[in-house]
């Protein structure tokens, strides 16, 4: 690690600081260094993430702490999008101004290609996946990342495609001013992070600056919120009531339910491989944005058709014993949850494994659903006593230590027929690195139970 020279302030040289050390960071200090940047970076843990190239032995990295100094004299601040005003103990962006930018901003100032540019509460990385594979089958060359895949700057070490697309979180787009996306989609917006947020206004505010200097914008005419929402330029809809000759919807007859727009009907929903209703909605979210770029023949429509969507997503795990397995890991917020269980489970004709770490909400409207569709929900993780309290009377509620036994406990009470189904409306960081390793831990124990059966 280079040595720290700190014998006055006024010795100290720092153009631009990188908080947060993990996948983001590494990738703005290879970025930065590249163009000759003088860094210093900081984490907050006492041991992030080592970068595989070996980039601390080209920037000093201050492990457990954030120096103010450094803060000062820097010229950027370039912070990862996990981190919060509860990780550093003070408000960065009020104390240190429009000089706090994220790497989505340095992407934007650096971008030579059209952007597509998606966010929502729900359903992002599917839709981002969904475009991306309609562009490739239309013959465009497309490069996806941001808050799935890679992180951003990487993508402008490649040679530049006819579109990036880009998903973006909120956390992203609380520090990004001068994107210019070609299509800025929002797809859906609800209660979420209110761990992170004051109020459900703050969240919605870093979701709409997605729209700011877009040429189009994609709404989802199906969403309140959303629907109020104004734009200068170009706005087209998408929803799942009857299309119109300008907006995109579903258009239900004798021939069948088909994703349309005006007259023209793409696709039959029995083509398609992703099932439930949020999904149609996510089809026709993908078709709206595609839409704006490209002509939606035929060779497009089978780039929607033939994904079959991604893992920890209502993913079908399998059938042991008359039970189906559900993995729907990727439900850690209500509306998601909501929308698993309304697709996965038919009247108490189901299990749910419940709970983690609940990042806040109103919880009345979930538990509405669960009276209706389940019958009997497993609990586990930090919200378990949360969720029992609210449950108590209303549906049996039994509490599980692990996956191992959460698992063991829903296949004891799953009938032949039913569903057990994993879809916890909450953070997975009480018990997990993340939704893919509590998703792998479950299809891990329902493996390990076929095993010993």
């Amino acid at each position: 690690m280079t040595l720290l020279q700190r014998n006055t302030k006024n010795q100290l040289k720092c153009d631009a600081v990188v908080i947060g050390w993990g996948l983001t960071g590494q990738s703005v200090a290879r970025f930065l260094l590249k163009k000759g940047v003088s860094l210093v970076a900081m984490d907050t843990r006492k041991k992030p993430p080592q970068s595989k190239e070996s980039l601390e032995s080209m920037t000093p990295l201050i492990k457990g702490e954030i120096d103010h100094d450094f803060l000062e004299i820097s010229q950027q601040i370039i912070i990862s999008p996990g981190i919060g005003k509860a990780d550093l103990g003070f408000d960065i962006i009020a104390r240190y101004g429009a000089k706090v930018i994220g790497d989505i901003e340095l992407f934007a100032q650096s971008v030579e290609a059209p952007v597509i540019a998606i966010t929502g509460t729900n359903g992002k990385t599917t839709v981002t996946n969904l475009v991306c594979n309609m562009l490739k089958a239309g013959g465009l060359k497309v490069l996806k990342g941001g808050n799935v895949g890679r992180p951003a700057l990487d993508l402008l070490s490649e040679p530049v495609p006819d579109f990036y697309v880009l998903e973006l979180s909120s956390f992203q787009l609380e520090t990004t001013y001068s994107l210019k996306p070609t299509v800025a989609a929002l797809i859906n917006f609800a209660e979420d992070h209110l761990d992170r947020y004051e109020c459900s206004q703050d969240y919605l505010e870093a979701k709409l600056k997605i729209l700011k200097n877009a040429k189009v914008a994609v709404l989802n005419s199906d969403d309140d919120v959303l629907n109020s929402v104004e734009f200068s330029g170009q706005k087209v809809r998408f929803g799942q009531n009857e299309p119109t000759k300008e907006s995109y919807g579903l258009t239900r007859d004798f021939e069948g339910h088909h994703l349309s727009k005006g007259s023209l009907k793409y696709a039959d929903i029995e083509s398609l491989r992703i099932f439930g209703k949020h999904n149609i909605t996510n089809a026709l979210a993908s078709l709206a944005i595609c839409g704006v770029v490209i002509e939606l023949s035929p060779k497009v429509i089978r780039g929607l058709q033939a994904f079959e969507g991604l893992p920890h997503r209502s993913e079908l795990v399998g059938t042991f014993k008359g039970t189906t397995f559900i993995d729907d890991s990727k439900a850690t917020n209500i509306s998601a949850t909501k929308a698993g269980i309304n697709a996965c489970l038919s009247e108490k004709k189901g299990v749910l494994i419940l709970g983690g770490l609940f990042k806040g909400g109103n919880l009345e409207d979930l538990i509405k659903t669960i009276e209706v569709r389940v019958h009997t929900v497993v609990l586990i993780g930090q919200s378990a006593e949360l969720f029992y309290r609210l449950l108590r009377g209303r549906v049996p509620c039994i509490r599980a230590n692990c996956m191992t036994s959460a698992v063991g406990v829903a296949s004891a009470f799953a009938a032949d027929g039913e569903v057990v189904l994993l879809s916890p409306a909450c953070s997975s960081l009480d018990m997990f690195s993340g939704f893919e390793a509590r998703g792998l831990a479950f299809k891990n124990a329902i493996q390990n139970r076929v095993k010993e059966n």
